[in-house]
């Protein structure tokens, strides 16, 4: 199966030139991406799929070739030769803090934080949004259509097969997180209604803490409540 072709989709090269060409792109961010659903929980997924893309990210001679052909409708080039130096050059210093794989996240809640220069993370976003929020909505559809089928008892869990660094195989690797053994080939299967809410800026004073409070309960007796920071 052929692999992920991640310059599909130019929308972030776009609006990280535009940062470049503003002066913004070295500006440091911290954004959230919160698990937004109408489900009674959330389940994470794909933060191992997003270290291995952040481990193998680099923008090849071939990778700036091909963007330098981008051209406009009058046939002139889409991107700035500074920039394709730029991002040619570049090494990621982001600092990105997820939720492990399997994790249940309750409404609300954050899925994953990041901090780092802003032509950074924009160059990210779209790498978040596919193997991140997408496995962890496959994974949660997974979850909640064992939990509607009834499906409690606790077994040992099959060895996964291989999954294909591809959409298809991306999916099914979150269904196998979700608790689902139904696997798909239909590479043209429609991903289940979570909206992709996008990263939520985080405006805070300088050095003050990001933190959340998760309540513990036994039943409905509550036991106390856990300070994550």
């Amino acid at each position: 199966m052929a692999q992920f072709d991640w310059l599909s989709d130019l929308s972030p090269l776009y609006a990280a030139q535009d940062s470049w060409l503003d002066g913004s792109y070295s500006k440091l961010q911290t954004l959230h991406l919160v698990a937004t659903t109408d489900q009674p929980f959330f389940i994470a997924c794909g933060a191992g799929l997003l270290a291995e893309h952040i481990r193998r990210f680099r923008f090849s001679p071939a990778v700036i070739q091909r963007l330098g052909q981008v051209t406009d409708t009058q046939g002139r080039s889409v991107f700035q030769e500074s920039f394709l130096n730029h991002v040619q050059r570049l090494r990621l210093r982001t600092h990105i803090h997820a939720a492990p794989e399997g994790t249940l996240i309750l409404p609300g809640e954050v899925l994953l934080h990041i901090q780092g220069p802003k032509l950074q993370i924009q160059l990210l976003e779209s790498a978040i949004r596919i193997l991140v929020w997408e496995s962890s909505a496959w994974a949660t559809a997974s979850a909640c259509q064992q939990r509607n089928n009834g499906i409690f008892s606790e077994e040992d869990t099959p060895h996964a097969p291989p999954f294909p660094a591809s959409l298809n195989g991306w999916r099914n690797r979150a269904k196998y997180i979700g608790g689902s053994m139904e696997f798909s080939s239909d590479a043209k299967e429609n991903t289940p209604g979570f909206a992709w809410p996008g990263l939520s800026l985080v405006e805070h004073a300088n050095g003050s803490a990001l933190a959340q409070i998760r309540r513990l309960f036994k039943g409905e007796q509550p036991l106390g409540d856990v300070w994550l920071t």
